[in-house]
């Protein structure tokens, strides 16, 4: 009797012990998980008046509801579809750039920010994701009907349009300021600064892990593989001392040896004082993106 149930009592404790590992290895997920999303939600709206007719609007992100503002000219040349920063929500300054130029803008709050629902910010990653979803329900909107779908984002946002044209063929053209060419890049750099490099090291698995449950193809998106495969024009603004997207380390501009698309453009501010974080956004960096934008419109 005893030999008859050996297999069965080794076989039980061989699950156990099976159990305890996948737990054991799975423990951290949760915390990679917490550790990506940082901020709680935002709360910094500034005014929303821009001086032009814009209605409010809200739509799906992957199960979070975003609010927003779309609207401009009755003649617009193209849309601009904004991605803010982060933290960060509706600037209305920035919404009057474009605006004043001709075009038509959909700024929607990322997840977690002012109006849109959230109870954190969402993984660097989640960009992309909504920016996804608002050309989506842009594609349903009768006023925008033939005009161009054109990308700007900056910082989070500037990683997140280049992500956003993976699959797609509705963009003419993306710009993008301070972006990161990774947001695990930008996640791992940023740990490797404040925990060190043997946490960063073990925790790197989990939070690739993390991303991709979480997001799908976006989460782990690269903005180099996604600049080869747009086929269109893409403009890449970059700071060569940036605090908060290191130009060596973790900007799309660091990597521009790589990239294979010739419609790439790369504008470098190495001067100080204004070649940090985005800083470098005055009247002529405004016009080189208008001309960047009525170029790939007329060529499209």
């Amino acid at each position: 009797m005893v030999a008859r149930t050996a297999k069965p009592v080794r076989r039980r404790r061989l699950i156990v012990l099976g159990v305890v590992v996948v737990a054991l290895v799975l423990a951290p997920l949760p915390v990679a998980h917490y550790l990506t999303r940082p901020f709680s939600h935002v709360e910094v709206q500034s005014t929303t008046y821009t001086g032009y007719d814009l209605r409010e609007i809200e739509f799906q992100s992957d199960g979070t509801t975003l609010r927003g503002w779309f609207g401009g000219p009755a003649d617009a040349t193209g849309v601009v579809v904004i991605a803010h920063g982060m933290p960060g929500c509706f600037d209305a300054s920035l919404a009057r750039e474009f605006l004043s130029r001709g075009y038509q803008i959909l700024f929607a709050n990322g997840m977690g920010c002012c109006t849109s629902d959230g109870r954190h910010t969402g993984h660097p990653a989640r960009s992309a994701v909504d920016v996804a979803a608002a050309l989506d329900w842009l594609a349903a909107q009768p006023e925008a009907a033939g005009l161009p779908r054109l990308l700007w984002g900056v910082s989070y946002g500037g990683g997140g349009v280049v992500g956003a044209t993976l699959g797609r063929t509705d963009v003419t053209a993306v710009v993008s300021v301070a972006g990161a060419y990774s947001p695990l890049a930008k996640l791992d750099y940023n740990w490797r600064q404040s925990a060190g490099p043997v946490l960063a090291a073990v925790s790197r698995p989990y939070v690739w892990l993390d991303a991709k449950l979480s997001l799908g193809r976006y989460g782990a998106v690269n903005a180099i593989d996604a600049i080869n495969a747009f086929d269109g024009p893409v403009l890449v603004a970059q700071g060569t001392d940036d605090p908060m997207t290191p130009f060596a380390e973790v900007s799309i501009a660091g990597r521009r040896d790589q990239v294979t698309n010739p419609r790439a453009e790369f504008l470098i501010y190495d001067q100080p004082p204004y070649n940090g974080h985005a800083n470098f956004i005055d009247e002529a960096f405004w016009e080189r993106v208008d001309a960047f934008y009525q170029a790939a419109i007329a060529a499209a």
